[in-house]
């Protein structure tokens, strides 16, 4: 009887110890859990400062695009009003063409 005494003492202590690392792993989950909330957090900033990197960039890019483009019209534009005008004045000459044939040829009747 002594001996299962002791025994189960033994077994009672070992059953205290276990307690206690159960005790102290529990006492530490929630640094666990808001550690893992932090690491999660900082990975989550991570992606979106990369994805609000990309997003600039491709701003910058479309912005460059545009200036491009800007400066393609603004040297275009002088041009085609150069165009335009030589089109306006050569059809202007021939139609005063025509139209002083026709005065010439209403006169000699």
């Amino acid at each position: 009887m002594l001996q299962e005494s002791a025994q189960l003492v033994v077994l009672i202590e070992q059953l205290t110890v276990r307690q206690q690392e159960i005790a102290a792993t529990m006492q530490a989950v929630p640094t666990m859990v808001r550690q893992a909330g932090l690491e999660a957090a900082a990975n989550a900033g991570s992606q979106a400062a990369r994805s609000l990197l990309e997003a600039s960039r491709t701003l910058a890019k479309s912005t460059s695009d545009a200036r491009v483009a800007t400066r393609v019209a603004t040297r275009a534009l002088p041009a085609a009003a150069w165009r335009a005008g030589v089109l306006c004045g050569v059809c202007a000459l021939i139609g005063s063409g025509i139209g002083g044939a026709l005065v010439a040829l209403a006169l000699r009747q």
